[in-house]
């Protein structure tokens, strides 16, 4: 039913009604592990009258890696391919193996069985886009060509290794990319820290407590299933600080989600664990409060790391923050002026970007290299800016945006740029300022000018 689902949506919005015109099926950043696993899980049901066995092999470093793809024609394409596989072995015993890994900066996937093959011909009409029933009975002989379309308008290539009698082997190629700010790719606590379990299911408590098992001795674990009753210990907790809140978003016949127990309770520390990742409704929503989201297949696989930072005297501190928040931005200046001495080989960089919306950032650096030929940074957050600062030189036109989804503005980052001696700071903002708000040595520049942002880069003053 939810292939049938996928296949129909995915025609309708292909073809408009009343309509020639093809539409693109929309891009998004896809967890290729998790794809893959759903798509097996249907195999099994879909095949479970025949003596096939389907296995998978992933490797460690893949599991978090993400393509970028339309999700319902790659996971029709990994669902055409499993099923070429079981057709291969023709009713009899075999084995479907899946397998994932890394080569280079690309995803490798691999499916394999143990039928009947094809000749070399056959392959070689194959990789030419010459239609080939491969000698099923039924076959229309566009089944491959489909594949190479998908594969094509998803920046992925693929191998065909068959030996007849030894069965095939197709291989799959896709370019990994940046992992999404929403995601939620390790979880990082301190020594000492609480780690509250909000989910209305019991068996997943089970699973988390096995999880940190190893980590008793450095943090403590407390378990609930109500959020009402984990808000009010939350708001009545002395050191708040100190929590760390791990909570489902869908909480079954409560009157509340885990972002709105989040909001109740103010947490700054906190992620999404849920099956509803990919709901952009709640990616809005998380992004909105600035937390990640974990699906939950993956949370017996994300990395849980303890860590015991020794604070300085001279946290930074501002009014109506948190000593918590005080304390984290403490630490990325700390690192950012660790890092700030210029080295003797610098980054030949001519403009650096610093912005949390990813499209926007991609969009203005290829719009700078095509316009006026800079060569252009990227950042998506400002702590790995910070991170890398000392590549840069003192005089690198770094532009920023001010309101990121972390615990420092654009103002704050190039106060503390400014301090180390960083001439050519801009903010780029869609957001209004009052007077006297804008320090000097910062220049402003509207997100809908973007006029005056070529005309700065390139060297020259603001635009009428």
């Amino acid at each position: 039913a939810t292939s049938i689902t996928d296949i129909a949506n995915n025609l309708l919005f292909k073809y408009k009604r009343n309509s020639n015109e093809c539409v693109v099926e929309k891009y998004q950043p896809i967890v290729v592990s998790l794809a893959l696993l759903q798509i097996l899980n249907e195999k099994e049901h879909q095949y479970k009258e025949q003596p096939v066995k389907f296995t998978h092999d992933f490797c460690s470093k893949c599991v978090f890696a993400f393509i970028k793809a339309g999700l319902t024609s790659f996971k029709r394409m990994i669902s055409n391919l499993i099923n070429n596989a079981v057709e291969a072995l023709e009713g009899n015993e075999g084995e479907v193996n899946l397998k994932l890994n890394k080569e280079g900066n690309h995803i490798k996937i691999v499916i394999k069985d143990g039928g009947k093959g094809m000749p070399q011909e056959i392959v070689n009409k194959i990789m030419n886009s010459t239609p080939v029933t491969a000698g099923k009975k039924d076959g229309s002989g566009i089944g491959f060509i489909q594949i190479r379309e998908t594969l094509q308008r998803n920046q992925g290539k693929f191998e065909i290794n068959s030996k007849v009698g030894k069965g095939t082997e197709v291989v799959l190629f896709f370019p990994i990319i940046k992992t999404p700010d929403w995601f939620a790719k390790e979880i990082k606590l301190d020594k000492g820290d609480m780690v509250i379990i909000l989910d209305d299911d019991e068996s997943i408590h089970h699973a988390w407590d096995l999880r940190f098992k190893e980590f008793n001795q450095n943090i403590t674990i407390k378990h609930f299933t109500m959020g009402d009753k984990a808000i009010s210990f939350i708001n009545n907790f002395s050191q708040k600080e100190k929590i760390f809140l791990l909570t489902d978003f869908e909480l079954i016949n409560q009157e509340l989600n885990g972002i709105q127990a989040i909001e109740k309770t103010n947490i700054k520390r906190a992620i999404i664990v849920t099956s509803h990742f990919i709901n952009p409704v709640i990616r809005s929503l998380a992004s909105k409060n600035g937390v990640k989201l974990l699906p939950k297949p993956l949370a017996s696989e994300v990395p849980i790391e303890i860590i015991n930072i020794k604070y300085e005297a001279e946290n930074f501190t501002k009014p109506g923050s948190n000593n918590a928040d005080n304390k984290r931005k403490y630490a990325v200046m700390k690192n950012a002026k660790n890092n700030s001495q210029e080295p003797s080989n610098l980054k030949k960089i001519d403009v650096v970007l610093i912005d949390d919306e990813e499209m926007l950032v991609d969009g203005l650096s290829t719009l700078l290299f095509e316009r006026t030929g800079k060569v252009v940074d990227k950042y998506y957050n400002p702590e790995e800016f910070l991170t890398n600062l000392a590549q840069y030189a003192k005089d690198t036109k770094i532009f920023m945006d001010n309101d990121f989804k972390s615990n420092i503005t654009g103002i704050e980052l190039a106060k503390q740029l400014h301090e180390q001696g960083y001439t050519n700071l801009y903010l780029f903002s869609g957001k209004d300022f009052n007077n006297g708000e804008i320090p000097s040595y910062l220049t402003l520049i509207s997100k809908t000018d973007t006029d005056n942002l070529f005309s700065f880069v390139n060297g020259g003053g603001a635009t009428n």
